[in-house]
């Protein structure tokens, strides 16, 4: 820990020095050396004055114990007739630094026995008026007010200090966390895109194989359903690397996928061979973007697992209000036992998305059958966490 000393500021300094001086030049001024009036300077007296400036070169590391040391040094110095003032120098520099530990009690406790003695001494000598006596007394309390003024406006400048360095580690956590929900929000959409357009396309070129193989029908539709999903996802990606570029994406980027595009989801599946029934109650446009999207992906997300892993022959897709939630369901029948654990990156995307609304999520096998998705989304106060 910094020493009082050390721990001035240049202006305090040079008020000490200043004050020092004055005390000085008023010593000098008002007692003549040799005068009638008192002992002039001698050995005895230049030892006090080393005995002096040592206690209170001694407060900078032991307050209280310095300033008794000048008390004494003080006492012993007027009590022998010496009038210079200049033995007053350490003295306020030792109870200066007493009241710059910030120690109420050794203040108290010092101060008032310097105080004491003072006035006894005074008493004592019986030559001494009473303005000599509150002058004495003001020094005293004077240089131990400042000395805790002093540690005061140090101690505020440490807590200031210490709230800003607080408040700059508070915002850069807040930055990462930013920076951290980001990267996991365009790693979900990326992943979503990619996986449905991926899983749809790898679908439909299996189909358009198949038709030219054999020699059927259906491998033009199967081509122009993978040419559209391409273009689809083309332009989504498009709009997150505008958005990673230019930290907000460009108007010419394509709209937010929301509600309306339900349906494109539901034939694009059903081209697959998985046949979707689709129900939306609440018209699009009526919830905000943010919602709408949420629920364009859980969908996305369902229907892809439906086409990967479901084996199944139908799926259902429902999405309605209820009070202040919106919610949305992919149910399948299939057999399959695929991500049981919940540990997919689909999955937990999906929950992570539906999460950061203040929603739950659910995924898993269904009482009658089947597989089953369920979102609850919050359509009041939806915002990211």
């Amino acid at each position: 820990m910094r020493g009082p000393l050390r721990s001035l500021s240049l202006a305090d300094r040079a008020v000490f020095v200043v004050v020092g001086a004055l005390v000085v030049l008023a010593s000098l001024a008002s007692r003549p050396e040799g005068s009638a009036t008192g002992r002039g300077l001698d050995v005895i007296a230049v030892a006090l004055l080393a005995a002096g400036l040592g206690f209170a070169a001694l407060a900078a590391r032991a307050a209280a114990t310095g300033a008794l040391g000048t008390l004494v040094v003080i006492m012993v110095w007027y009590g022998l007739g010496y009038r210079s003032g200049l033995i007053n120098l350490p003295f306020l520099i030792a109870f200066y630094l007493l009241g710059a530990t910030g120690d109420r009690v050794r203040q108290l406790a010092v101060g008032g026995l310097a105080v004491a003695l003072s006035l006894i001494g005074m008493l004592a000598a019986g030559n001494e008026s009473a303005s000599s006596a509150a002058a004495a007394i003001g020094w005293i309390l004077a240089a131990i007010l400042f000395g805790q003024v002093t540690h005061d406006r140090r101690a505020l400048i440490a807590e200031l200090e210490g709230r800003a360095a607080k408040a700059e580690a508070d915002s850069d956590r807040e930055a990462e966390r930013r920076v951290a929900e980001s990267r996991l929000a365009i790693a979900r959409d990326v992943h979503d895109v990619l996986a449905h357009t991926v899983s749809l396309m790898t679908v439909q070129a299996g189909v358009a194989q198949d038709a030219l193989e054999h020699g059927r029908d259906g491998a033009g539709k199967a081509l122009q359903t993978i040419r559209s999903a391409g273009r689809d996802a083309l332009a989504e990606i498009r709009a997150l690397v505008s958005m990673l570029r230019e930290g907000s994406a460009s108007p010419d980027n394509a709209p937010v996928p929301g509600l309306d595009r339900l349906k494109e989801l539901a034939l694009a599946t059903s081209a697959a061979g998985v046949p979707v029934d689709i129900a939306v109650e609440p018209p699009a446009g009526e919830l905000s973007e943010l919602v709408e999207l949420t629920a364009y992906r859980v969908v996305q997300e369902g229907l892809t697992n439906v086409v990967r892993h479901a084996r199944a022959r139908r799926a259902t897709v429902t999405v309605r209000r209820f009070d202040h939630d919106l919610l949305v369901s992919v149910r399948d029948d299939g057999a399959s036992n695929r991500g049981v654990d919940g540990s997919g990156f689909g999955l937990r995307g999906m929950r992570e998305r539906v999460q950061s609304m203040g929603g739950s999520f659910a995924a898993g096998r269904a009482a009658e059958g089947g597989w089953l998705v369920e979102a609850r989304i919050p359509v009041d106060q939806a915002s990211p966490s």
